[in-house]
């Protein structure tokens, strides 16, 4: 069969490398593969698409096997294209509730309830504290009014 194809050699004989797959899934049934000549490259590539967890990629860690990887593939950066460093959430910290309650009742103090209230309510759109902690020194300072 190898030659009707047009090969002069077997398998057994031939120099040729032998070729690597990378596994592509779109879905849980749309399943495919790529056919990749470097097969050290193909090794890389499924190295890093194993997941750890859930949803978590080897690649994406940085924790995917070396061991199967003689060298790894140089980073291309792209100089039209910054990298953005965004923090998405802040959670706020038991430290966060005394810090805005004292300076809470400093604004109440110096400039009277509503600002204090008003105050109490920023600290929420920013992340300090949690809407039941809000709900707990608005309490707090119509009770102490």
């Amino acid at each position: 069969m190898r030659i009707d194809a047009g090969y002069k050699s077997c398998v057994n004989c031939s120099t040729e490398e032998k070729w690597g797959v990378v596994n592509i899934t779109y879905h849980k049934t749309g399943n495919t593969v790529e056919i990749v000549k470097d097969r050290e490259a193909a090794d890389r590539i499924n190295a890093m698409a194993q997941r750890t967890g859930f949803g978590v990629m080897k690649g994406l860690t940085g924790n995917y096997g070396k061991s199967r990887i003689k060298e790894s593939a140089p980073v291309k950066v792209l100089p039209d294209k910054p990298i953005v460093d965004r923090v998405l959430q802040r959670t706020p910290q038991h430290t966060d509730w005394e810090s805005v309650g004292k300076e809470a009742m400093e604004i109440f103090e110096s400039r009277g309830a509503d600002s204090a209230i008003e105050f109490i309510h920023n600290a929420q759109s920013l992340k300090r504290i949690y809407r039941n902690e809000v709900e707990k020194l608005v309490q707090i300072i119509n009770h102490i009014k």
